[in-house]
């Protein structure tokens, strides 16, 4: 048996000093605002989270009615202040599409210049209303 002290592995050691770099950085790294609390309390002083709200049962209400789907977005757009360093504008757009009821169909005859009718062009009217002209 040698006397030498054993000598770690070179990636070893990188490996756990990296390992050690990246366990302090996320211990100093706060976990991120919880958005609810961001949308209800600060941003646009919970305005946008009450259009939200109302939006999201006005949506609910249509979906049912007309049983075909509709969407609820939330677009929110994070610019930098032009003049305070560190600083960011947060603008949103609330959109809805709700879904509509199916709107009735009409079928008509065309005639060879475009015009329409509900009785075929080429045939001719069995029975008059008096006054009215026939084909």
């Amino acid at each position: 048996m040698s006397d030498e002290p054993i000598k770690p592995d070179i990636d070893e050691v990188a490996e756990f000093e990296q390992w050690q770099r990246e366990k302090a950085k996320k211990e100093a790294t706060p976990p991120p605002r919880d958005f609810a609390t961001f949308l209800v309390a600060d941003h646009n002083k919970g305005r946008t989270h009450e259009e939200l709200s109302k939006s999201l049962a006005e949506l609910t209400a249509a979906v049912l009615d007309t049983k075909k789907a509709g969407t609820l977005t939330l677009k929110l757009k994070v610019t930098p202040s032009p003049n305070v360093e560190d600083m960011v504008v947060v603008t949103d757009d609330v959109t809805m599409t709700k879904p509509q009821h199916d709107r009735p169909a009409s079928m008509f005859y065309a005639s060879k210049t475009g015009q329409l009718s509900k009785d075929h062009p080429d045939q001719q009217t069995m029975f008059s209303i008096q006054g009215e002209q026939t084909r």
